[in-house]
């Protein structure tokens, strides 16, 4: 699990200050989506953990929220517009990136969000794309993995998020999977998901997934 959390934050993770991330600019997009997925059993036993909630009491103190996530190219034409706000409902959703890609390859940033929640936010990976031995080894985490990337979640704000890369799908590689955002607040725990994927890869993503 170390190795895992490693390999993501050295290849996926620009960490910067805590200073709070620049939001300007940003065009706005609202997405309505009806797909749900569970989250693993294991993974809500570590959240119970950090959120100090003991499991006869978990799910009465489990409130889902919206969640925002933010584009940004680095590579100009890889987005289809250069800074992107897509604002999911409550309990998040999925995100087809394919979607709003431009007509370019490179790299960008992706960063995820709860608004108007000001208690520290915390975050879980749970990677859904194939481990691929013919490949680096920091791509493809394999089915199921779950990571806790938290530790470094408020520091990679100041360069604007997550990096990726769209070339030759390296982007899902990386980061296909499930994002589960949440945080304490009094007795309430807020948790919000985000699903990334790319359709235009589905020989990269674990059966059942897409």
């Amino acid at each position: 699990m170390k190795a895992f959390a490693a390999i993501i934050f050295a290849t996926a993770f620009a960490i910067g200050c805590s200073d709070g991330p620049d939001r300007e600019g940003y065009s706005e997009i609202s997405v309505e989506t009806s797909v749900e997925r569970k989250i693993p059993r294991q993974l809500w036993d570590r959240i119970e953990d950090k959120s100090a909630a003991s499991p006869a009491t978990v799910d009465s103190h489990i409130r889902f929220v919206g969640v925002d996530v933010f584009l940004q190219e680095i590579n100009e034409g890889v987005l289809q517009k250069p800074r992107l706000k897509i604002r999911m409902p409550a309990g998040g959703g999925e995100l087809n990136l394919s979607d709003y890609f431009g007509d370019t390859n490179g790299s960008f940033r992706i960063d995820f969000e709860m608004p108007d929640v000001e208690e520290a936010q915390s975050i879980f990976y749970v990677s859904q794309v194939k481990k691929s031995a013919d490949l680096d080894d920091s791509l493809g985490a394999g089915c199921g993995l779950i990571g806790d990337l938290s530790s470094g979640f408020a520091k990679w704000r100041k360069e604007g998020g997550l990096k990726l890369n769209s070339t030759r799908g390296r982007h899902a590689r990386v980061a296909g999977g499930d994002f589960v955002i949440f945080a304490k607040q009094e007795d309430k725990t807020l948790i919000s998901r985000v699903s990334l994927l790319d359709r235009s890869f589905p020989e990269l993503f674990c059966k059942g997934y897409l």
